[in-house]
């Protein structure tokens, strides 16, 4: 299912999409396919109708460089304890400087579309490297900025389910947790404010 063609059958779940999609908000994706990623994104970011905004902290989901015709692409990359010889988080990335800058991008690209797309790839990188107060404190406000831009974020996580930190779920609109099998990407849709789930669907 392409993000900007109907959604699910569920009539429940189609009219939270559709209110999604009408008044801005954030869609955290879940899986531990990387390929599955990478479809879902080029499903959820729609065309070129689009102004498309790129977060990128380690790659993992869009490896590739991006067009040059993106309104914005904000490369943040992430030091965590694997990759320093400090033994705790580090303090050093700045949640607030993120988001404000998102916010700056989010909003110049909503003054030239009708429509805004933002792509984050991906919040490992930020659950392994910084605290949680501060990542669930940036995902409410990237969601504010979300609706009062009239955007949609869809923030990447390669992980199960049952691997995600409990807060993150409250701190979205939607989650789309995404299965491989074979050449096909499934989605399955679940809306927290209501506790509505979809059947699983084909992407």
């Amino acid at each position: 299912m392409k993000f900007d063609r109907s959604p699910p059958e569920d009539a429940a779940i189609a009219q939270g999409l559709a209110s999604l999609k009408r008044q801005g908000g954030t869609v955290l994706v879940v899986g531990a396919a990387t390929t599955a990623h990478a479809d879902a994104c080029e499903r959820f970011l729609g065309d070129a109708d689009h102004e498309h905004v790129f977060v990128r902290t380690d790659r993992t989901v869009r490896p590739e460089e991006e067009s040059s015709e993106a309104a914005a692409v904000i490369e943040r990359p992430v030091l965590t304890r694997s990759a320093s010889s400090d033994t705790t988080r580090t303090s050093a990335f700045d949640t607030e400087m993120l988001s404000a800058d998102i916010g700056s991008a989010m909003r110049a690209a909503a003054d030239d579309a009708d429509s805004v797309r933002v792509c984050f790839d991906s919040l490992r990188p930020l659950i392994d490297g910084v605290d949680r107060p501060s990542l669930i404190s940036l995902l409410n406000t990237i969601r504010e900025i979300a609706r009062e831009t009239g955007s949609v974020v869809h923030f990447h996580l390669p992980a199960l389910v049952d691997g995600v930190p409990a807060g993150l779920f409250d701190a979205v609109d939607a989650i789309v947790e995404l299965n491989g099998q074979g050449h096909a990407t499934y989605q399955q849709w679940h809306l927290p404010e209501s506790g509505k789930t979809s059947e699983w669907i084909e992407i």
